[in-house]
């Protein structure tokens, strides 16, 4: 794919994403459950560690 057809496919995922998540009246739950291949699903709660310890790290400096 060119530069140009990755940055039109990434923004239409992304607003298909945003409407299916606000206009469907889908809990978030129901919207991931959609996807239906998680290739990292069975480190996803590992993953929402690692971000949640680096993110609460990086905005507690911010707030200094």
């Amino acid at each position: 794919m060119t530069p140009q057809e990755v940055r039109s496919a990434v923004t239409r995922m992304a607003e298909g994403a945003a409407k299916t998540m606000y206009e469907s009246d889908l809990t978030p739950e129901d919207v991931m459950d959609l996807i239906p291949v998680k290739p990292l699903g069975e480190e996803e709660e590992t993953i929402k560690s690692l971000y949640r310890s680096k993110l609460e790290g990086l905005y507690k400096k911010l707030k200094a």
